[in-house]
């Protein structure tokens, strides 16, 4: 059983393409703690989030069966979650068991399919903010142990199993990110002198480009970014890291 820090740290040692880190995640998260189903995302503002609705503005993945995310609804999979909302907005830990059933009507509808699919056993915690990297959070599922017997393990092993999915989040945030915000060296550079407070004419003269050029390009890095603004297309590549 893993316990040991450096041992749990070392566990995605090399390993840098993002399917394997989810994969050999998924594989240990079952093996070391009964864990069946899990969902990670990370978004860059909370701002973000209330504006967009959660499963718009979040960058997720998860392994739960298909059949459960069409009955509760790919456009809306995090967004009547109560769990979810403990994480982005209040940033904490909670075992599923503990969440209150009349919180909303929607919410109370979720948790009624949660159940009838068998997916009412688990926790959610948020990920710990480092240099600016943005809000993650996962939710951890368990289909083979009773509510019981999870909460017993969950209350002996939590800070491990928190340390463990951390070391994940550290090594699959940054190949995770690169895969679905694809700046190109141009949109990369164009950005980062936006950051830093350059306006459209000092950008193309420190590129040799028209101010054209740089308006184009803004564009297409809003677009690379999913972000309806500059500014927006601005923080997320900061947050990111890609700046």
């Amino acid at each position: 059983m893993l316990f040991d820090h450096d041992k749990i740290a070392e566990i995605f040692d090399g390993i840098t393409e993002e399917n394997e880190i989810w994969a050999k995640f998924i594989d240990v998260a079952s093996r070391e703690y009964g864990i069946d189903h899990v969902l990670y995302g990370f978004t860059h503002s909370v701002v973000t989030a209330k504006r967009l609705k959660v499963t718009r503005a979040i960058n997720f993945r998860h392994n739960y069966p298909s059949e459960y995310v069409e009955a509760v609804g790919p456009d809306r999979f995090l967004d009547d979650d109560a769990c979810t909302e403990a994480i982005i907005y209040d940033h904490t830990s909670i075992l599923w068991s503990s969440v209150d059933v009349l919180a909303t009507p929607a919410q109370a509808r979720r948790i009624e399919l949660d159940e009838a699919f068998g997916i009412a056993v688990g926790a959610s915690f948020a990920l710990p903010f480092d240099e600016g990297r943005g809000i993650g959070g996962v939710g951890l599922c368990t289909r083979s142990r009773s509510e019981a017997d999870f909460a017993r393990e969950w209350g002996t092993r939590k800070a491990e199993i928190e340390f463990f999915v951390s070391c994940f989040d550290l090594a699959m945030r940054g190949p995770m990110v690169r895969s679905l915000f694809r700046l190109a060296p141009r949109e990369r550079d164009v950005l980062a002198y936006t950051a830093g407070g350059l306006t459209a004419k000092e950008i193309a003269h420190h590129l040799g480009i028209g101010a054209k050029s740089v308006s184009n390009t803004l564009e297409r890095a809003r677009r690379s970014m999913d972000a309806k603004t500059t500014a927006e297309a601005v923080a997320k590549a900061y947050v990111y890291r890609l700046i």
